[in-house]
């Protein structure tokens, strides 16, 4: 994966390269037919470790710290920062805000080496099917390599200055092996109480990569002896042979032997100098590949992620063609104008400064509205001007450390965030209704901006992103920023609507349909899915009761439906960007109305319980979106969504325009 130079004493280690890489891009390509062509990877750290360790345990061998640095960060960083430069630049300019963010973010802590260790935190697995969209993550391999190369650097200096000797070398080696493997085999067979909730920490930490270093190593010095043997091509085809069945062998979720696809390559790189493995490994085309194979890491992953982003579906069939196209063409670009250049330390340290710069600049960038002309759909209000007379002074307590939507979705402080009141309708007149809840509140506010200036009344949207209402999460999904349990907001806000009795209808909308997951946290306590429905009905009867005990009518406004395609995080921009490219895979980005009802059966129940004992109205915005029994991400030239959920500008006008007569009703009721 790494540009080492071919030695004379194996000349098919480049080979092996070459398989490595093939391996991981069939696994990156298409998953299903090669499931762990990431024992691609492993292979790498094993050569790593062969090339790295191996003179090391030489007693000759002399070790000098300034030359180690200089060598790797001169060859390594180079076409990383390259990588990371490109890729950022091409995401600010594709990808949505916050998608566009975590790539340069991603980028600065690639740069850092930091980014395995993010990883394993911020993602359930590395076979997540999420992961797909995250153009930088391939570069966790490099973070591991850095952090080993520092490991094992502080080693061969602890071995220089005590000066050990080879034996000493070998047992330091021997427990590092083992210590390492003890934790790697936590998570590819489930022992020492492990199991897949450990699939992410142990995949990207390096401590679980460290005895594939050292077992590399420790098989240079048996390399010499061992070819002569004459069964050492028949030990080598055997075993090239097993690696690549191995590489298609589908295995459990949970179960990754890893370890075998390191015996496996040890004993190809050790016996296979010579034999039907050596004119394989040996060929000019496998060698070629093996050559450039740290370009075509650096590259393969980002062409396919920004490939999957533009088809809207994983990359199949004939469509792997192009992409192999220009995966080899960039590859082979990086190499000749970047990996093959002998470049100074102090060249590659500008340019990682600059590098860390650049990604760095990035949200703020975003966050100072320089890219928003890129972006528009992060600078859409629907209210047309801030409300100067009626609500302008709302209480401190309203808030309690909720921020703005934006503030929260974008997970950053703006420097010039909406304010937390947005008007609709006609500015001047007083609001006789709010609309607040989450994210689904906010998509419809356009709609609701324009049904009211059609009515001629006034409303405001509270611009927070809190749950009143629904006091529930995932246990699996507890986001911090995501407060679903304080009361204090609830009743903060209960107190602000006495002090406002203009305001009479308050509209409720939330992301209503039935968690998932087998458990949930309610107010701090796990209970079981049938516990939550009953808990939510609850929940929103007493604050529904308390709103109109105050004089307020609320009202709900019923989910919307989900489109249906592979990628639908990315339909709003990539169909913004191209218009009527979309068209040809509209049909696979549908629902029906009979779908969408049989998801939302848990929610249509506890609608039905609610409006049976009058406790609030409910009116189903979701209607107006279903034509002809069917719901399109786009419809008539427009686009109704901006993700697989949430309904674009023009989505949230046609749902409320659809229910304009039933807004009219309840609040010339309310009055």
């Amino acid at each position: 994966m790494h540009p080492l130079r071919q030695s004379s004493n194996i000349p098919h280690l480049t080979g092996i390269r070459g398989l490595a890489i093939t391996l991981v891009l069939l696994f990156h390509l298409n998953p299903a037919i090669v499931p762990q062509g990431y024992y691609g990877v492993d292979m790498f750290f094993v050569i790593s470790g062969y090339l790295l360790i191996g003179r090391q345990l030489q007693d000759s061998t002399s070790f000098s710290f300034s030359h180690f640095v200089q060598k790797r960060l001169c060859r390594l960083l180079p076409p990383m920062i390259a990588t990371v430069l490109v890729v950022t630049l091409l995401s600010i300019l594709i990808f949505p805000p916050l998608d566009a963010i975590d790539a340069a973010l991603s980028g600065r802590k690639a740069l850092f080496s930091w980014l395995n260790i993010y990883l394993s935190e911020a993602t359930s697995s590395y076979f997540a099917e999420n992961t797909r969209s995250m153009p930088m993550m391939h570069l966790w391999y490099m973070s591991v390599l850095m952090q080993c190369y520092a490991f094992f650097a502080l080693l061969f200096f602890l071995w220089k200055k005590f000066k050990c000797s080879k034996r000493v070398k070998y047992m330091s080696l021997g427990i590092v092996a083992f210590l390492s493997l003890c934790i790697q085999f936590r998570w590819c067979v489930g022992v020492f109480g492990g199991g897949t909730t450990h699939l992410s920490s142990t995949y990207f930490w390096s401590s679980t990569r460290l005895y594939e270093f050292a077992l590399g190593g420790m098989a240079f010095p048996i390399t010499a002896c061992m070819c002569k043997n004459k069964l050492a091509p028949l030990f080598a085809s055997v075993s090239l042979l097993l690696l690549i069945s191995a590489s298609f062998a589908p295995l459990p979720e949970g179960e990754r032997w890893t370890p075998l696809a390191v015996l496996l390559s040890l004993c190809v790189i050790i016996y296979g100098t010579k034999g039907l493995a050596g004119s394989v490994l040996n060929n000019r085309v496998v060698s070629y590949i093996g050559t450039i194979s740290f370009s075509l890491y650096l590259v393969h992953w980002p062409i396919i992620c920004f490939a999957e982003y533009f088809f809207n579906t994983p990359v199949t069939g004939l469509d792997i063609l192009p992409i192999l196209t220009l995966v080899a063409v960039f590859s082979v670009a990086l190499y000749y104008a970047v990996e093959k250049r002998n470049w100074k330390l102090w060249v590659a340290m500008v340019a990682w400064l600059l590098a860390v710069a650049a990604c760095s600049a990035v949200p703020r960038a975003y966050l100072a509205n320089v890219l928003q002309k890129l972006h528009p759909q992060l600078s859409q209000p629907a209210g047309r001007h801030v409300h100067k007379k009626s609500l302008a002074s709302i209480n401190e307590e309203l808030l309690l450390g909720t921020e703005s939507f934006e503030v929260n979705m974008w997970g950053m402080k703006l420097p010039d965030p909406q304010p937390m009141l947005i008007p609709l309708g006609i500015v001047d007149k007083r609001a006789s209704f709010v609309i607040m809840g989450d994210s689904h509140a906010s998509h419809f506010r356009a709609g609701f901006d324009a049904v009211a200036e059609k009515l001629g009344c006034s409303g405001v949207y509270l611009n927070a992103y809190f749950h009143p209402f629904w006091n529930s999460v995932h246990v699996e999904r507890v986001a911090p920023d995501h407060d679903h349990t304080n009361a204090e907001k609830s009743q903060a806000f209960l107190n602000w609507l006495a002090v406002h009795p203009g305001i009479k209808v308050v509209f409720i909308g939330q992301f209503w349909q039935a968690r998932v997951a087998s458990h949930h946290l309610w107010d701090g306590g796990i209970v079981t899915e049938e516990e939550a429905l009953g808990a939510r009905i609850k929940e929103l009867r007493a604050m529904c009761q308390k709103m109109k005990a105050i004089g307020k009518h609320p009202v709900i406004i019923a989910d919307t439906p989900r489109i249906r395609c592979k990628n639908p995080d990315r339909v709003f921009t990539r169909t913004q960007l191209y218009g009527d490219f979309l068209s040809r895979d509209t049909k696979s980005m549908e629902t029906s109305y009979e779908a969408f009802m049989r998801e939302t059966a848990q929610a249509q129940d506890m609608f039905k319980a609610l409006e049976e004992d009058g406790t609030c109205i409910v009116i189903h915005a979701e209607k107006g979106l279903f034509h002809d029994g069917v719901f399109q991400a786009a419809y008539q030239g427009q686009l109704l969504l901006n993700d697989d959920n949430h309904l674009s500008d023009a989505g949230g006008i046609m749902a409320i325009e659809s229910i304009a007569d039933e807004i009219a009703r309840i609040l010339s009721t309310a009055k």
